[in-house]
């Protein structure tokens, strides 16, 4: 046999061939440790696969289960959106971080200071004073520029 066993090898595991066939197969098979190999390792292959089916059938719904099922869709559809807010609060996962959120912000509310202050606020909150000495001349900065120039020349020497 010239050619190997791979264009009839699932034939031959599904025993498919014909005895001609199958006897010069695995003539071939036995004399041929490449193939050998090949058939053993399908074998296995063949048998991991088997694992995977399932024992039984899936069970199978009864004949008004899609009517009972849809009747009950369009229920929940129908009912409004108050009544599926209350269902989707009734299972912790939304519950409870509503419940946190609602404390955080009791708790944020009661220690909040509600006194106004009494200071005269500018511009961000900062006194006009205090604001008009914070905006420095053009010949601060020319003479702020100058220090640090002298400063960084000094560094060099």
């Amino acid at each position: 046999m010239q050619n190997h066993v791979h264009d009839r090898l699932e034939e031959y595991l599904m025993d498919e061939m014909e005895p001609f066939a199958r006897e010069i197969f695995e003539n071939h098979v036995a004399k041929c440790r490449s193939c050998a190999n090949r058939v053993r390792d399908a074998r296995e292959s063949q048998s991991y696969l088997a694992w995977l089916r399932p024992m039984e059938a899936p069970p199978r719904p009864g004949p008004d289960f899609y009517r009972k099922l849809e009747r009950s869709i369009e229920r929940k559809a129908s009912s409004g959106w108050l009544p599926n807010l209350a269902a989707m609060l009734q299972g912790p996962r939304l519950a409870f971080p509503l419940l946190f959120l609602v404390l955080g912000l009791l708790l944020t509310a009661w220690t909040m200071d509600f006194e106004p202050e009494l200071t005269e606020s500018g511009v961000l909150g900062i006194p006009p004073a205090r604001f008009s000495d914070a905006i420095s001349s053009e010949a601060d900065r020319l003479h702020s520029r100058e220090m640090v120039m002298v400063s960084l020349v000094e560094e060099t020497d």
